[in-house]
């Protein structure tokens, strides 16, 4: 790559001196022999499992990536890019005034006559590009040291990754984890744990792969059947739910309504006995003078008894008197000897004392 492009790519606007689409002389690492394809090869097949079940996510190899629209060979060729979220607008190249986006992540392999400190010109114009993430792989088993850098852009330069345990590099935007395993990188999803298998860890076979694909849709459609048949016993059981819930709610109307016909039953039970206490001070307050009025009358009637008897024993003691005046005249036509209280009545000087009643004798 000319230093002039290299000024650009460390933070000057881009100013294309010379070519850079042929890899002999711009350095770009597009892979130069069959070890190399075979890693990126293995790479992104394990990616396209990881993303199997995503949608919109680009997973090529050596796609140019073209960041200038005036000149066409203002271009990188990473061995794989990554773009996430995104749906390409032209399967043959990526231009970023087109996409709208760089690539989330890139991968290099490093041909076996170099070694991984020796790419700083790449990473300063893929830095400039804006590829999020930027991982370097050696794939030659003989070459010694580290075979293996992640670095992540940040403030528009890339900061080295550092390696876990076994020597893994992750990727934070794909949620993978790079490892060294011989010629080849293995994906690991960082969520589940498990690694991806390599293209040649594939069924070889075309008879193998259709009894897997056989085998795969009886099992697709036995489970096809035991969803049918789920979906139709829920259905049932939501319908047995919905009578359920219908007929406890109808109980509960009954129950509520028992409730108030209860409330209604003891208000008129309590107004019952509130009118029965009324009646009783009534009956009490009426008895009350009954029973002075009763003992009234007994005192009366006790009196007029009384009053009878002295009624009675004035004309008894009358009739008495009017015998004996009877005697007297009797005497007194026959002799002068009478009593001295005829004499007094016959003298006109007074009459018999008899308390309270007039005893004298009838004349004639």
């Amino acid at each position: 790559m000319p230093d002039a492009l290299l000024a650009a790519a460390e933070g000057r606007p881009f100013v294309v001196v010379g070519s850079v689409s042929h890899p002999a002389k711009d350095r770009h690492y597009v892979p130069e022999n069959s070890l190399q394809a075979h890693a990126i090869l293995n790479v992104r097949v394990a990616l396209q499992h990881h993303f199997h079940m995503a949608k919109n996510v680009v997973v090529k190899r050596n796609m140019p990536v073209h960041y200038e629209q005036t000149n066409p060979a203002a271009h990188i060729a990473p061995g794989l890019i990554v773009v996430l979220d995104h749906r390409l607008r032209d399967a043959s190249e990526y231009s970023l005034w087109r996409e709208g986006k760089p690539p989330d992540l890139a991968l290099d392999t490093v041909p076996p006559s170099s070694a991984l400190h020796s790419v700083p010109r790449q990473q300063a114009l893929y830095a400039r590009v804006g590829i999020g993430e930027y991982f370097l792989f050696q794939p030659d088993t003989r070459r010694p040291g580290r075979r293996l850098a992640g670095f992540r852009l940040r403030g528009g330069r890339y900061v080295e990754l550092a390696a876990g345990p076994n020597g893994e590099v992750s990727s934070k935007a794909l949620r993978v984890s790079l490892r060294v395993e011989g010629e080849n990188l293995r994906v690991c999803n960082l969520e589940t744990g498990y690694d991806y298998p390599w293209i040649e860890e594939h069924p070889r076979s075309s008879d193998e792969a259709e009894s897997n694909k056989q085998a795969a849709y009886k099992a697709a459609h036995a489970a096809f059947a035991s969803v049918s048949a789920s979906t139709a016993r829920l259905e049932a059981a939501t319908d047995k739910v919905a009578a359920s819930t219908d007929a406890l709610q109808a109980a509960t109307d009954k129950l509520q309504a028992a409730r108030d016909a209860c409330a209604e039953a003891e208000a008129s039970e309590e107004a019952w006995r509130a009118a029965e206490a009324k009646v009783r001070a009534a009956h009490e307050a009426i008895m009350a003078p009954r029973a002075e009025s009763q003992v009234l009358v007994a005192a009366m009637q006790v009196a007029r008894a009384e009053s009878k008897a002295a009624v009675k024993a004035m004309w008894e003691a009358m009739r008495a008197y009017r015998t004996r005046c009877a005697e007297w005249d009797v005497l007194r036509l026959f002799g002068e000897h009478r009593p001295a209280e005829c004499r007094c009545r016959s003298q006109g000087t007074g009459s018999p004392a008899v308390p309270g009643a007039d005893l004298s004798p009838p004349l004639g």
